[in-house]
């Protein structure tokens, strides 16, 4: 099962858990992204197939949810018919969200979660 989630609704929290053992959280911040330029063009391609395998093992995947992954996996015909969901908060839920984001942001510093916070900031409405 391939399981969509945006960032900061509780993926990397139920794969850690002492219960997560079957669940994979691939994290998608190593492959292309627009503050990263310099990887490669296919990197979607990189991560569908890193999906695919993993679903061959019959894992749970949390994956991330850029278009191009989605896009990717969908056109796939070894991974056509394969369970798959996208988690996001309710719009009852954003503030609690943002918070979550700007609190990881603030412990971890890192480009990605800044980039995170501020695409829910702009866009989650």
């Amino acid at each position: 099962m391939i399981i969509f989630g945006y960032q900061g609704i509780g993926k990397s929290t139920l794969a850690n858990s002492p219960s997560g053992e079957s669940y994979i959280d691939l994290e998608s911040s190593m492959f292309r992204t627009p503050m990263h330029p310099e990887r490669s063009e296919d990197w979607f391609q990189a991560y569908g197939n890193i999906v695919y395998d993993l679903n061959k093992q019959n894992k749970f995947i949390f994956s991330a949810c850029h278009q191009q992954i989605r896009d990717y996996i969908a056109s796939e015909k070894d991974l056509k018919g394969v369970m798959s969901v996208i988690c996001y908060p309710s719009i009852e839920l954003r503030e609690e969200w943002l918070y979550r984001l700007r609190q990881r942001w603030i412990d971890t510093q890192l480009p990605k979660d800044k980039a995170a916070l501020d695409y829910a900031e702009a866009s989650y409405s």
